[in-house]
């Protein structure tokens, strides 16, 4: 008997160590697979902006398959991302993968065809936003982001840390979500070895419209371990020191850091300079092969997801910037962006990112200059103040109930005037005045006829709470200094004009200003002001997530077993590159 169990222990051991080792070698083959298909993709994309994968090419089908594979996912715990994946690829032999830069996308038998919005190109936002080793070390970190529009179905995101030959280093993580996909960020970390030259950050997103259409894409950074000594961001700055960095396009304000003359919606235009001393001379001559250059300026909508660009075209980027041995420095005076009209959100914030890649040695240094938020400051990125566009106000010609009960057309108002803000009687000083152009403008009418033309963005309180001018439907109740009315009337009509609007609260009023009090009155009709605008212009695109019943209760049945897994193992699973 003794004998016998010292002979099963010995076959027991032996296949247990004959299981590991096969499996130790399915997984080397899964990331040497990998690594081939990452160094194929890699040779023939370019960095910073994101891609479509083509599923038509074996190298992109490859390297998306066993990114879904490192990351925890098999055909057996989430049969449909597989099977999305097979669709795609299927969707790529007949049609050509779909432009991940366009705006919104439907599946018209076997084509994806785009659709616009409001004639403005409103779609997915997926950045690097950060990406460099920590001093003295070769470990990497890089975070992305990554929102998509109209609440997919469902929305992945993976990101990794990658050598020169296409290996993790560290986790390769990933994150789903359903029905959102509005605001997804990841970050990780990697440790190369000291054989290494170059580190790769990859983000690789996957989302399927409400319509069933699925997209594939990637996009990296490359850098090295020869961080920039210094990194000036010049303009855009905070130039009066109070946090944020206020573009006022079309307006004028003594708060506003920069407004533009010629600046309007349709014509965003804004000085940008700066300089960044690298550790070691830069590789000349510069070329569209060795050097990147992206500028944005982004709106991600956390309602609806996506959002846009408004992009400084950089191809002739390095064309108006310098080199000086070590010293790469860029001056556009003003940098001519496209339009925001339909893109940027009045009186919100907007995320500015600047990204280039050089060459030092014949190695690549990324840098970024952002005001993304979750990204953290390193010898590679640069954090300045967060940036809002302001653009809306009240036409010229409007009353302003002063506080001994006068009146003032808006355009005659000046700072120290004293503003009578509610029916209570309370008063507050004015600090400040913004003016400039519009050329839309709403024409709100009440039931005892007071008529108030305000641009779409203006903050109105109504019974039911502060709504934008935009947002307001008749039977809406709004604040007359005698009680209620009823909104009879809301037409958008054209608009050629100056516009005007306040800023209230100094520091001697008795009334401090809060986030709600800062209201006067217009044409008989209470309104907020420009602090307000800002605050309800932000407070009116935010969204609820769905709980879990009610994502299964909308989910296809299809995405079940996906979704399952997914609560089962939570947002990060990794693998780690022995």
């Amino acid at each position: 008997m003794k004998n016998l169990m010292s002979f099963l222990f010995i076959v027991l051991v032996f296949l247990t160590t004959t299981a590991f080792k096969d499996s130790q070698h399915t997984k080397d083959k899964l990331l040497e697979k990998h690594a081939e298909a990452v160094r194929k993709v890699v040779a023939e994309m370019p960095p910073v902006v994101p891609q479509s994968l083509d599923f038509r090419k074996k190298h992109h089908y490859d390297f998306y398959r066993t990114t879904l594979l490192l990351s925890g996912k098999t055909p057996k715990s989430h049969p449909n991302i597989f099977k999305t994946l097979e669709k795609a690829r299927d969707l790529h032999k007949k049609s050509g993968p779909p432009d991940h830069k366009r705006a919104l996308y439907e599946q018209q038998g076997n084509k994806i065809v785009n659709i616009t919005e409001g004639g403005y190109q409103i779609g997915p936002i997926q950045l690097i936003t950060s990406f460099g080793n920590r001093p003295s070390t070769r470990t990497y970190d890089t975070t992305a982001i990554s929102s998509i529009p109209k609440n997919p179905v469902v929305s992945q995101l993976h990101l990794g840390v990658y050598d020169q030959d296409g290996h993790i280093q560290g986790q390769l993580v990933s994150n789903t979500q359903n029905y959102s996909g509005t605001d997804q960020t990841l970050s990780t970390n990697g440790t190369l070895d000291a054989s290494d030259l170059e580190a790769r950050s990859i983000s690789t997103f996957f989302w399927e419209d409400q319509n069933g259409a699925p997209h594939h894409g990637m996009v990296y950074a490359s850098s090295s371990i020869s961080p920039p000594t210094v990194i000036d961001p010049g303009n855009p700055k905070d130039v009066n020191g109070d946090g944020i960095i206020k573009l006022c396009l079309a307006r004028q304000a003594t708060d506003c850091d920069y407004q533009p003359a010629g600046g309007s919606g349709s014509n965003v235009i804004m000085p940008i300079n700066g300089s960044i001393t690298y550790a070691d001379p830069i590789d000349i001559p510069i070329t569209s092969s060795n050097s990147y250059s992206l500028i944005t300026i982004a709106n991600p909508d956390p309602k609806d997801g996506g959002g846009c660009h408004i992009i400084k075209s950089t191809t002739d980027f390095f064309s108006n910037a310098t080199v000086n041995g070590a010293v790469l420095t860029w001056n556009l005076q003003p940098a001519h962006f496209e339009p925001a009209n339909g893109c940027l959100v009045r009186n919100s914030n907007a995320n500015y990112t600047f990204n280039v890649m050089i060459q030092n040695n014949n190695l690549p240094v990324y840098v970024s200059i952002t005001d993304t938020p979750g990204v953290s400051p390193d010898p590679y990125t640069k954090i300045i103040a967060p940036m809002q566009v302001w653009y809306s106000c009240v036409a010229e010609g409007t009353q302003i109930t002063l506080a001994d009960g006068t009146t003032k057309k808006i355009e005659n108002v000046v700072a120290d005037d004293k503003i009578f803000i509610d029916s209570e009687g309370r008063v507050m000083t004015v600090k400040t005045t913004v003016k400039g152009k519009e050329e839309n403008i709403f024409r709100l009418t009440t039931a005892s006829g007071k008529i108030l033309r305000v641009t779409g963005g203006h903050a109105i309180p109504t019974d039911s709470g502060v709504i934008l001018a935009k947002n307001l439907i008749t039977g809406n109740q709004v604040e007359s200094i005698k009680g209620f009315e009823e909104l009879t009337s809301i037409q958008k009509e054209p608009y050629s004009g100056n516009v005007y609007n306040l800023i209230l609260g100094t520091e001697t009023d008795l009334i401090k200003a809060t986030q709600s009090n800062t209201t006067f009155y217009a044409n008989g009709i209470r309104i907020g002001d420009a602090q307000m605008q800002f605050t309800y212009g932000n407070s009116q695109i935010n969204y609820t997530a769905l709980t879990e019943d009610e994502v299964l209760e909308k989910l296809p049945e299809a995405w079940h077993p996906d979704f399952h897994s997914d609560k089962q193992h939570e947002s990060t699973n990794l693998i780690k590159n022995p």
